[in-house]
């Protein structure tokens, strides 16, 4: 039986671009659903800098749960626990065109959120977001050496925020210069304050190297985005947090 060669040749290039068609229908399939999964479920975030040291080391990558107040119990503020590492939202975004923002989804999504495009710092700029919750509505607190004392609401005594704490942790307090003005930057030791209905308390595990509530104050329910349950990166040290 003779084969048209041109027949042939069309055949072959309707199943080619049946395939092209296949494999971009199912690339967009996994980018929606990647969407989904990493805006609902699991944020990747990168730490960018030491302000967590010692327990999370500069780049390391965690999975931030989602949670708001109102939300269901499991996403919801609620389940918020004293020394949880908590995700706080930040100043407003820069704003992008469509095509900008599915540039910049994709390269996040390929690198796990290590990098993405036009961002001024070509990364995930979360490592001042990520703090240790410290203080809940109603609680009495001061600073003293770097350490939170805290009076929780109906108590009469302080104790430490490692007494307090559901998670083990360790700080990072590094020798302060004789010289060094203390007056500046995170200050070690803070006059008592009572946080209000609605308001947080949280510091970065680098009390030195820090800006966290010690310079911005109390932050709102709603300013508390996530909660991280995971680290995934380095691959030495993956664990599932508290």
């Amino acid at each position: 039986m003779t084969v048209n060669p041109y027949e042939f040749a069309f055949v072959r290039k309707k199943e080619l671009k049946h395939k092209l068609f296949l494999i971009a229908g199912i690339f967009l399939l996994t980018l929606i659903f990647l969407q989904v999964i990493f805006h609902f479920i699991l944020c990747p975030v990168l730490i960018l800098s030491s302000s967590m040291t010692p327990g999370f080391a500069k780049k390391s990558a965690l999975f931030v749960l989602p949670i708001a107040p109102g939300r269901p119990e499991f996403f919801g503020t609620e389940k918020l626990n004293r020394g949880d590492i908590v995700r706080v939202e930040e100043g407003e975004k820069p704003k992008l065109n469509f095509l900008k923002k599915a540039v910049s989804f994709t390269a996040s999504m390929l690198t796990f959120r290590r990098s993405r495009f036009f961002s001024d710092s070509g990364a995930i700029p979360s490592s001042p977001s990520l703090f240790r919750l410290v203080g809940f509505p109603g609680d009495t607190l001061y600073m003293d050496d770097y350490i939170a004392y805290i009076k929780k609401a109906g108590s009469s005594h302080f104790l430490t925020e490692f007494e307090l704490s559901s998670a083990d942790y360790n700080i990072r307090i590094d020798t302060i210069p004789s010289l060094w003005d203390t007056s500046m930057g995170a200050q070690g030791k803070t006059e008592p304050i009572t946080l209000a209905k609605d308001e947080y308390f949280v510091l970065c595990d680098n009390r030195i190297s820090a800006f966290d509530s010690r310079l911005f104050g109390a932050v709102k329910a709603s300013e508390i985005s996530g909660k991280a349950v995971f680290q995934y990166y380095p691959f030495t040290d993956i664990k599932k947090l508290y």
